[in-house]
């Protein structure tokens, strides 16, 4: 993850001094085949031109306001432009040539700028430290990028197109320096495993509320829209948790609720929502703030 800030300041590879909101940088991979190249290389440049790329295969992690590199495979193995994710992800059915996969996510890019001179990423292996990345052949498919090789990468594109650093500075992206560890230190040391006995007063959840909030609202948070069986696969199947709008600590006596009275949230969002204890915020609330850091190029997730 990078660090944006409001304000460009430094060059690239330096240490900022000021902190923002995160930002992910994202390998965006076209793995062409020699008979296709043309003709995707000859679409991808007109469209580069005019300051966007739509329909450019991504992976649901990419969320609107990402850093992308455009990586080209055979013949010419290299990152030929940079951008920003403008829109996405979105799944397209079809067949497609490259995959056997009949749906694909795809994102929009904006702005979009080519490189005047491509970065390969087998010459950025060599001058830029990144070998055992290289070995992993992360060029095989879209991904997030590790913060040091975000940094590696970056500073190998700007150095080769200087150009390239007004659309990093546009977007207030900085990057910060990513300390190797050199010599490993003594770790802290702390007590813990201790019996304490503590006495809770718990109020009585019905779990068949729980069953029939589910089959009426589904696995998706209702703040964010998050579903734990998109992100982590089947081991997230059939997961989200039960909020009650009204704490079932302000009820000292047994009372009636219906599905009205809850709604499904994700596990960050229901701690977030009883952050205050007894007050908890109110779903609205909290679903306006996550939708103006969207607008703000905050972190979807």
């Amino acid at each position: 993850m990078i660090v944006v800030s409001n304000t460009p300041f430094g060059e690239i590879g330096e240490t900022p001094f000021h902190f923002g909101e995160i930002v992910k940088i994202h390998l965006a991979v076209s793995r062409t085949r020699s008979g296709k190249y043309k003709t995707l290389h000859n679409d991808f440049i007109p469209e580069a031109q005019r300051g966007g790329v739509k329909c450019w295969t991504a992976t649901k992690q990419f969320v609107r306001g990402d850093l992308v590199l455009f990586y080209f495979g055979e013949p010419v193995k290299s990152i030929m432009g940079i951008g920003v994710v403008d829109f996405g992800p979105y799944e397209r059915k079809g067949k497609f040539y490259w995959t056997s996969k009949s749906k694909v996510t795809f994102c929009d890019f904006k702005p979009v700028q080519l490189l005047e001179n491509p970065l390969s990423l087998k010459q950025a292996a060599q001058t830029a430290g990144l070998q055992d990345w290289y070995k992993t052949a992360p060029y095989r498919h879209s991904r997030e990028l590790d913060p040091e090789v975000a940094q590696a990468l970056l500073t190998e594109i700007v150095r080769l197109n200087p150009k390239a650093r007004t659309l990093v500075w546009n977007r207030g992206v900085t990057i910060p320096q990513v300390k190797r560890k050199t010599q490993r230190s003594a770790p802290s040391r702390f007590q813990e495993g201790g019996v304490q006995e503590i006495t809770v007063e718990l109020r009585k959840c019905n779990p068949r509320l729980r069953v029939e909030a589910i089959a009426e609202y589904g696995y998706s948070c209702q703040v964010r829209g998050f579903n734990f069986e998109d992100f982590y696969g089947d081991i997230g199947a059939q997961y989200i948790e039960v909020h009650h709008l009204r704490p079932l600590s302000e009820r000292r006596a047994q009372h009636t609720t219906t599905t009205e009275d809850v709604r499904v949230v994700c596990a960050n969002c229901h701690r977030v929502l009883h952050r205050n204890g007894r007050k908890p915020i109110s779903l609205d609330k909290l679903r306006k703030t996550v939708l103006d850091q969207r607008e703000q190029g905050g972190r979807k997730r």
